[in-house]
């Protein structure tokens, strides 16, 4: 055996593995620039490497040199204290390429990262491999081309011991046959490390994206609570809070592979999330579907319910079952179904459904509204005191002060409540992204995107549900949608395939339940059903079908 050092680096070689060149200047037996000796002396040889020949051939070799890493133009270039290429290729040492990345983990990373680049990196696509189609592959003699071009390779030999290394520390595969080598020619190969796509948010757009891209990436998705919630019912939890076992899946149950984290989000980069926690998750692509809440922040938090908090809306049941007055403050759809299920259920009770705008219902036809006043002055009639059973709405106000019994407007009214649930003031969780995104942001605090559900200006940055910018109805139905877009095109930009954009869907029906009647909203088109649970029950389940 022949202990060689090479660039002031001990490499254990076996003699058969070397080959000698006849050379006048070289003489080995010198100490180095920086004063080692080696432990090896020829005075008149000089120690070239056969890569393909070494059976271990960098494994065991360390180094405590740092380099600096440039990319520039797609190549990968370096600096050191060697002159860079002039010094490498002088003392004809071929291990020095290969080297440059295993011994060094930080230079190795930057390899895979380049590698790997969806527009730079080995030419990955979608082929068909034994009658079946297989995403993100390439031919060995490509990942060649690229290396020999791009790399700190000497030639097309050195490419292929870089491979070598690569397949066995798991980076590359052969698409079959795992254990095969890695060789320069018409073979598949594919990644085994698969791009990271991290989701924050698990509603309909998160939890729709994850099952979408688990299959083919790494998927990371990151939500407050540990399950998926079906929030168009919601309201039905305030007079059975039994429902919420109906409304509820847990994320691993219809996630298989993804990796689920429960947490909160406190700020992103251009390249990591990080959590509350402190702990940092590094994406390739990032998917932002936080969603939003109700703004609480004007109102005693002692004396309002948020309409769409689970917890609040159970805890609160029994407050309910023996309250006569009960306010409702927001005429949306989410506050015209809770004061239609808290009829349904207590028929006795006197609701207030008080709302800013002048009619209920302000983002929809007029028609809609007016069935929904129709159906709510149908409520008031019966036995009992005149005016105290029954839905009452209030129009053209608002409110400005809330205290241990009455609640008040901006236009004089002074009403005596009991209970009071908020329905309005829709705020996006958006808060995270203010330190490094906070230009994205339109004045409401929502996302503003492209067409293809990009963060302006951010193209591995994507964001689509709630806390979008888009002019169109909340929907879980809209969310989904997005989600699709979005799925797609990380899939094509990984592919470097075309991209699609995202069209909104004005005429998308939109069902409002009432109890035991409803209201369906279809473009300029409305009716009233009295088959209001089976419509809902129809959504509910297409809507759930994936969970």
């Amino acid at each position: 055996e022949v202990v060689a050092r090479i660039h002031s680096n001990p490499l254990k070689l076996f003699s058969s593995d070397l080959q000698y060149k006849e050379t006048e200047d070289d003489n080995l037996s010198s100490p180095d620039r920086n004063g080692h000796k080696p432990l090896y002396s020829a005075s008149d040889r000089e120690v070239t490497v056969d890569l393909s020949m070494l059976s271990k051939p960098f494994d065991e070799i360390t180094d405590d040199e740092n380099f600096n890493n440039n990319h520039h133009h797609n190549h990968i270039s370096h600096h050191s204290r060697y002159n860079q290429s002039k010094e490498y290729e002088s003392n004809n040492t071929k291990i020095s390429g290969v080297k440059f990345y295993t011994h060094n983990e930080q230079n190795w990373n930057y390899l895979i990262s380049r590698i790997r680049d969806r527009h730079t990196g080995f030419p990955v696509r979608t082929r068909r491999f034994r009658f079946k189609t297989v995403r993100t592959t390439f031919l060995g003699s490509e990942a060649v081309d690229w290396l020999t071009q791009y790399a700190r390779v000497a030639n097309r030999e050195e490419a292929v011991a870089l491979g070598d290394c690569l397949m066995r520390k798991q980076v590359i595969e052969h698409v079959s046959q795992p254990g095969k080598r890695f060789k320069d020619a018409h073979r598949f190969y594919r990644f085994v490390v698969k791009p990271k796509v991290v989701i924050i948010g698990g509603g309909f757009a998160g939890s729709y994206l994850a099952q979408k891209l688990e299959s083919d990436f790494d998927v990371t998705l990151i939500d407050r609570k540990d399950y998926f919630e079906f929030t168009p019912t919601l309201s039905v939890v305030s007079v059975n809070p039994a429902h919420v076992e109906d409304i509820r899946s847990t994320h691993t149950k219809y996630l298989k592979t993804a990796d689920i984290v429960v947490g909160r989000v406190r700020t992103v980069t251009k390249d990591s999330v990080v959590l509350s926690n402190g702990k940092t998750i590094s994406f390739d692509y990032l998917c932002l579907c936080s969603g939003g809440n109700y703004d609480m922040s004007s109102f005693p938090k002692d004396r309002v319910i948020n309409g769409k908090n689970t917890a609040k809306l159970r805890e609160n049941y029994k407050n309910l079952k023996t309250s006569q007055k009960v306010a409702i403050i927001g005429g949306g759809p989410v506050g015209v179904e809770l004061a239609g299920e808290i009829n349904m259920k207590f028929p006795d009770k006197k609701l207030i459904v008080i709302e800013h705008a002048e009619r209920l219902l302000p983002r929809f036809p007029v028609a809609a509204s007016k069935l929904i006043d129709q159906y709510f002055e149908s409520t008031q009639g019966g036995s009992g005191e005149e005016g105290e059973k029954g839905v009452h709405m209030m129009t053209g106000e608002r409110v400005v002060y809330i205290d241990e019994s009455f609640l008040y407007t901006d236009k004089g009214s002074k009403l005596e409540v009991e209970m009071v649930y908020a329905c309005t003031g829709f705020k996006p969780n958006t808060s995270y992204l203010e330190p490094y995104f906070g230009h994205v942001l339109d004045s409401g605090g929502f996302v503003q995107v492209n067409e293809k559900m990009q963060l302006i200006g951010h193209g591995n940055i994507f964001a689509c549900g709630d806390i979008v910018a888009v002019e169109e109805e909340k929907l879980a139905q809209n969310a989904e949608k997005q989600a699709g877009v979005v799925a797609k095109n990380i899939m094509a930009m990984d592919q470097n395939g075309k991209m699609c954009s995202y069209e909104g869907d004005a005429e998308r029906m939109v069902v409002i339940s009432l109890g035991k009647r409803c209201v369906v909203v279809k473009g300029d088109k409305v009716i009233s059903s009295q088959v209001s649970t089976t419509i809902k029950s129809l959504v509910e389940l297409k809507s759930r079908r994936g969970f």
